[in-house]
């Protein structure tokens, strides 16, 4: 396994990406944290990994690594596992999950750069001006943030942002929930297709495709959302959209509150996740089970054979406006 990931410092190659995928990072996740210390990359994290040099700081969140430059204050880092470790106190399957496919956090100094991260590197350059962090995915497994977005800097050009909450949900979605929760993504998309044939979202970021719906929709649970249609708390979404709490409230069941990156600080030193919480699985949202609902719908079907169409092609006969 070691030589395996030695490969990961230089890999550019999409195919030993993929290769690598196949394994599963050793060991197990915990359910414990050590949020309050930063120390370097400990070998036997930097083996299972491969990490570049160019990361030297480390913390953890269940044996998730919380990973930063030697120019990342500990505050960023210590505040980046806090977040981390409220996100997945939830569902262990799915701390296990982003554990085995190497799933991890790293952090931009204030003035670092998008293609400074490793494993961002081959990205296009513009990445450096138009983003301060990005979401992990099953090939890319990094979620990264910007030391003064999380910290609150007065230098951060997302102040009304929490752009790790953000990103975190992208790698929670696109990590935990694919590996670990084979329907999910399925029953997330057609709340989406519904969202949007009843125009919920229109002319937010939650519009623009299921990824960024799940993700929106994490800042709102945590209440740390500022900037999208007034629905900005766990409150709000529960009654604006239904179908996308939920689905959430699964994800999340502890339903934990995370203390806002902008309040005071010292709230966190007395605040635990309560944690591995009853999973209560949502309701089947609308779909059409049929790839021809469409034009069936288009035709008048609707209407004409209700007793096939509204079971069978309840999103195109548009039942989710109920």
């Amino acid at each position: 396994m070691h030589y395996i990931t030695s490969y990961i410092k230089t890999m550019k190659n999409p195919f030993w990406v993929d290769v690598l995928a196949a394994w599963d990072r050793p060991g197990q996740a915990s359910n414990q944290n050590r949020c309050d210390t930063i120390s370097s990359i400990p070998p036997g994290v930097n083996a299972s990994l491969g990490l570049n040099s160019f990361y030297s700081k480390y913390t953890h969140a269940y044996n998730i690594p919380v990973l930063g430059s030697s120019s990342v204050s500990d505050q960023a880092l210590k505040r980046a596992c806090y977040v981390v470790s409220f996100m997945l106190a939830d569902r262990p399957e799915l701390r296990q999950a982003m554990y085995a496919k190497y799933g991890r956090v790293a952090i931009m100094a204030t003035h670092e750069v998008t293609r400074d991260i490793p494993e961002h590197s081959s990205l296009p350059e513009s990445y450096n001006t138009r983003a301060r962090g990005l979401g992990g995915t099953l090939r890319v497994p990094v979620s990264t943030g910007a030391e003064e977005n999380v910290l609150c800097l007065s230098s951060d050009r997302y102040y009304m942002d929490d752009i790790l909450v953000h990103e975190l949900a992208h790698g929670i979605h696109l990590i935990s929930l694919k590996t670990a929760v084979a329907d999910f993504h399925r029953r997330l998309t057609n709340a989406f297709n519904c969202a949007r044939k009843r125009s919920l979202w229109t002319n937010t970021y939650a519009n623009v495709n299921v990824n960024e719906y799940f993700a929106e929709g994490t800042q709102s649970f945590f209440n740390v959302q500022r900037i999208n249609n007034n629905v900005d708390t766990r409150d709000k979404l529960a009654s604006h959209d239904p179908a996308l709490y939920n689905l959430l409230s699964e994800v999340f069941p502890c339903e934990n509150n995370i203390v806002d990156r902008c309040d005071d600080q010292g709230l966190i030193a007395s605040q635990l996740p309560r944690m591995d919480c009853q999973v209560t699985t949502s309701a089947e949202t609308y779909e059409d089970k049929n790839r021809h609902c469409r034009y069936w719908a288009r035709t008048g079907e609707c209407v004409k054979n209700p007793l096939y169409m509204l079971p069978n092609c309840a999103l195109s006969c548009l039942r989710c406006k109920s």
